[in-house]
Order: C-alpha cells, then structure tokens, then sequence
C-alpha cells in the first residue's frame, strides 16, 4: 500500500551496543521525535532479532513511551524469525485489545472484515469492492486496517459480525466474540472474481494461496461444476 501513500514505519537506528546495554532511553528520544512531527493517536512498537535475543520487556518500554508522549502504544513481541502472519495475528490482537470499547452487539447493519491486508488479499482495491459487495445487500461493511481507522476498531463491539478473511485474524475474531458475543463467520465474500471460467471437470488443481482464500477458491470451484472426479489441494 505504501506505493499509494506514505508509511509511518521508522527503524529505531539503534547502534548493537545501544541495544545490547539496553539504552532505553535513546529508543523512547527517538520515538517521542518522530510522534511529535506526525499527526497520529497511537504509537505501536514492533520487535525486531535484536531485541528479541538480548530479552527486551516490551512492556516496560511501551509504559515508559506512553509517560513521555500522553498517547496509547500498544507493543508487539515479534522476533523477526516466523512468517508474517504470526505478527500480523499478534498485531490484530492487540490493536482490539487495546482500543475495541465496551460496546453491546446490535442489529447495526454492519459488518466487520477482519483480517484484510495487502498480504492476504494481494488487491488494493479489495475493501472498495467487499464494500460495494455488502452494500448491495443493504449492509456497510467496515474494513479494519484497510479504510477503516481507530474510530471503527473502538467501535468494533457494536457490528452485527464479523467476517474472517485471513487465518491471522482468527483469534482476534475469537477475542470479540467473547468479549462482546459478536459472532463469526470465516470466508471471502468476494471469491467469485477470484475463479476464473475454466473447465474444471476431471482435473488435479493446485491452489496457492493463504488457507482461508484458499479454500473459499476450492468451494467456489466445487461449486460451479459439482465434478466429483476434480481433485483440489490448497496448498496454504
């Protein structure tokens, strides 16, 4: 997405002996910095290999943060050595963790699409399309962390339910079921662009793709050509 607009990432530029001796204190300079010339309400802080090998307390570091910038920062323990999703799963989570509100579930209209990122969906336009999907039926649709900000994730308890595009964002769906009993379907609302009309009868087909994709693709596929002799393998 960052070839659309800009990215508020910065590295922390830390020399290894900062970071080994555990100088703190040059972090939080740098990032108290950096918030002050942006105009944002929340600072996260995302591990590196680092930080991780020397046993570096995110949560200590983010309480000392949020002292010197009077704003939330929400910490990520990831260690720079698993896939993406592990992080992403880490970093959905504790964005609804910290800001989703005490809200009551109410026949809203809404519904919350969680788990789609530029990663798992490899379309920038994907939110703009689930959107007019759902409109369509007379329901919004909220995409968090794509066109949807911190407002809606605050107001996340009060959607009608969500709907889980990516396995990184299934324990989070988990988290708001029970802590708001808004429920859950998995799935991708939009799969029928993603198949093409070919003729599937009698095939081996191979889909690569993450496995909630991955699989709405093989139902898709089922679907159209209720062939029984098509054998369909996600490789996920």
């Amino acid at each position: 997405r960052w070839f659309e607009r800009k990215s508020a990432l910065f590295s922390a530029g830390l020399r290894d002996m900062d970071a080994i001796l555990g100088r703190d204190d040059r972090l939080v300079e740098k990032l108290v910095d950096a918030a002050s010339k942006l105009d944002v309400n929340f600072v996260a802080i995302i591990g590196t290999p680092v930080p991780a090998v020397i046993g570096t307390d995110y949560h200590a570091l983010g309480r000392m943060c949020e002292k010197k910038l009077n704003m939330p920062v929400v910490t990520i323990d990831t260690d720079g050595m698993e896939l993406y999703d592990v992080g992403e799963e880490k970093a959905w989570l504790a964005l609804f963790q910290t800001f989703a509100g005490n809200f009551v579930p109410e026949n809203s209209g809404r519904i919350g699409l969680l788990g789609l990122t530029p990663q798992d969906t490899s379309d920038l336009r994907a939110p703009e399309k689930i959107r007019k999907y759902y409109r369509e039926k007379g329901k919004e649709a909220i995409c968090y962390c794509m066109g949807a900000g911190l407002r809606e994730i605050q107001t996340a308890g009060n959607v009608e339910k969500n709907i889980v595009v990516s396995p990184a964002a299934l324990k989070t769906a988990k988290y708001l079921k029970q802590t708001f009993g808004t429920p859950y379907e998995v799935g991708y609302p939009i799969v029928e662009e993603l198949v093409p009309e070919l003729d599937y009868q009698g095939k081996k087909i191979l889909i690569v793709h993450q496995q909630v994709i991955g699989n709405a693709i093989r139902a898709e596929i089922r679907h159209r050509c209720s062939c029984h002799d098509t054998e369909i393998t996600v490789a996920s």
